[in-house]
């Protein structure tokens, strides 16, 4: 029987494997549990591919950790992918982190469930069949993106065990989840201190807070961007810390932090934050503020934070910009003097910034003004200068792909000629400026 033969297969391969805790990148490709494959790499050059066999992957997923895992994941798969393609095992690290999956639940029966759907899917039966003897119905945004398998594809024989048995672990699929910032591994930990600590301000990636610095006995307050009823508070003297949210009407809730062995817990034990090598601190806000930030549904954008380093109020290109953060999102503009960050660890302040984030999408977002017209035409024949208006646009190009990974990159010109101009000029200098995509939206103010 087909049952007997995958128990015995089992106790010989895991005689010899080591087991996996969460996904894990290695020249095999994405692994997981006793050295099952998520996802193959197909090149010489660690490219693991993630779109074909994309319902095996999510099946294979869904059975390891005992609960469906929604698709949203595959964004941070394909970054994640991305930086390790690119050596940057760290920052691959951490986006599988920032994904939410965290370490399998009980990992030597997750491993064994993984090994038994992977032999499975081997012999022919599909991802949602084996999804379902799991127990793991899919959800209907599930059913339609699920392939579609013919009706002669081979599929396990009748009769051949009752394997759903097989699938139990005993979680709770209602239960809580572990906080992000509980389950980052020593890497990702690094990264994420690094990012702190070189930026200027706190910012926010993906419901995480980064805090440049430590709090100290002096005591101290940190605003959370793009949400001034928020803020993290270290009164002088103490260690006791306390994250403060201000309704509307005047009232605060105070969570209480202690520190714990390098985290931040809050009264009922929960993970609500980490100190980061470096003398920086993180604090997850789907935990501190559940409502505000769902853990439980993707966040496409950072908050908004101030933009230190924009074009002044009142200006053509200040007016520009809030014209196109109307346009990318009509329901709810980004404030003016305010912008988006991406990490990128090879820039000296370890971000990059953009005008705006198109919250329906995720795409990131620059608007060049009606002064790029002049400015970039007078200086067309200094294709390649390394300083100057061409020089600054090819550098922000190139970091702004760097740090938006799979995400979209759309610049936004007033003038037509100096659209044209870009779209010539990243096509001719390469090393991927030619992903953005480059929009010519007419000024709606006032050029005086």
């Amino acid at each position: 029987m087909l049952a007997k033969v995958l128990d015995e297969a089992w106790r010989t391969h895991k005689a010899t494997a080591d087991i996996t805790t969460s996904p894990t990148f290695c020249d095999a490709g994405l692994v997981l549990g006793a050295g099952a494959i998520l996802a193959a790499n197909q090149t010489e050059r660690r490219a693991v591919d993630l779109e074909t066999g994309l319902d095996r992957l999510f099946a294979l997923l869904s059975v390891a950790y005992g609960r469906r895992v929604e698709r949203g994941l595959i964004r941070h798969l394909r970054r994640a992918s991305d930086c390790w393609t690119h050596g940057d095992r760290a920052m691959a690290e951490m986006h599988i982190a920032v994904g939410g999956l965290g370490r399998v639940p009980s990992p030597a029966q997750s491993a064994h469930r993984l090994f038994l759907a992977d032999r499975l899917m081997e012999a022919g039966c599909p991802p949602e069949t084996v999804m379902r003897a799991a127990g793991l119905v899919p959800s209907s945004s599930d059913n339609e993106q699920l392939t579609k398998y013919s009706q002669d594809q081979p599929r396990v024989p009748a009769g051949s065990g009752r394997t759903s048995g097989r699938w139990t672990n005993g979680v709770d699929e209602t239960s809580p989840q572990p906080s992000t910032l509980s389950r980052i591994g020593a890497g990702a930990a690094r990264l994420l201190g690094w990012v702190a600590t070189k930026a200027t301000a706190p910012t926010v990636f993906f419901n995480v807070l980064l805090a440049p610095s430590a709090l100290n006995g002096q005591g101290r307050v940190i605003g959370v961007p793009g949400h001034p009823e928020m803020k993290l508070v270290l009164p002088p003297g103490e260690t006791q810390w306390s994250f403060q949210d201000t309704s509307p009407s005047g009232q605060t809730t105070r969570t209480r932090l202690r520190p714990d062995q390098g985290l931040l817990l809050t009264d009922e034990g929960e993970v609500a934050g980490r100190l980061l090598p470096g003398g920086a601190v993180a604090l997850d806000l789907a935990v501190l503020t559940p409502t505000k930030f769902k853990p439980d549904e993707p966040k496409l954008c950072p908050a908004p934070q101030p933009d230190k380093g924009g074009s002044k109020a009142h200006s053509p290109a200040r007016v520009y910009e809030d014209q196109i953060k109307a346009l990318v999102n009509p329901e709810a503009p980004t404030p003016s003097g305010f912008g988006v960050s991406l990490p990128l660890v090879s820039r000296a302040t370890g971000i990059v910034t953009y005008d705006d984030c198109e919250r329906a999408t995720g795409a990131m977002v620059d608007a060049k003004g009606p002064t790029y017209d002049a400015a970039l035409l007078d200086r067309s024949e200094k294709y390649f200068a390394d300083a100057g208006v061409v020089g600054d646009m090819l550098e922000q190009a190139e970091s702004q792909v760097a740090a938006a990974g799979h995400r979209e990159v759309r610049w936004y010109f007033a003038d037509a000629g100096a659209a044209a101009f870009a779209s010539k000029l990243f096509a001719d200098t390469d090393r991927g400026r030619d992903r953005i995509e480059i929009f010519v939206v007419p000024y709606a103010g006032d050029r005086q």
